[in-house]
């Protein structure tokens, strides 16, 4: 009889050790699960914190290069108007000669004095080689008017595009 309480008695404590055996490990767990997420809390707040010092950061080189891509655009704009100023005078001169030449064609025309022709000729080809240097003025300025107005395009895309995406 001895030896049944005993074995149950014996059996009853070797169940409560494996049981505090088994909380101890569970406590031992919880507290290694706590330490844990205690550590990647603190590592997720310090990765935030980075993140968003990247962000700023990338915002305000954001916003350092739309400043510079104004500035960019304003001086293209400011070029293109100085040189549409500068084909219609150039223009203007075209037109003036165009016409004095014009007239010294009527002036040769009408005149008979050979030495007289030959002073209206020299004048008529100092006028058409001013037409010729007026027109490759012209060309010039259409040209680089061209080349900056090709240059404004793309800015001008890019400037739409963040429009919309704000």
């Amino acid at each position: 009889m001895f030896s049944g309480i005993y074995i149950e008695a014996v059996f009853f404590f070797v169940i409560i050790g494996i049981i505090i055996i088994i909380k101890d490990k569970n406590n031992k767990l919880t507290e290694e699960i706590k330490q844990n997420e205690t550590q990647l809390k603190f590592r997720l707040g310090t990765l935030e914190d980075e993140l968003n010092k990247w962000k700023q950061e990338l915002e305000k080189e954001k916003d350092e290069n739309q400043k510079l891509q104004n500035k960019v655009k304003t001086e293209l704009e400011n070029q293109k108007d100085q040189l549409n100023q500068k084909l219609q005078d150039v223009e203007i001169k075209r037109k003036e000669n165009k016409e004095e030449v014009q007239m010294m064609e009527k002036k040769i025309t009408e005149k008979e004095n050979y030495d007289n022709k030959d002073l209206l000729l020299g004048e008529k080809q100092k006028l058409l080689e001013s037409q010729w240097k007026l027109d490759e003025e012209k060309k010039l300025y259409q040209k680089q008017i061209l080349n900056i107005e090709k240059a404004l395009e793309p800015i001008e895309i890019h400037m739409m595009r963040m429009k919309e995406k704000k």
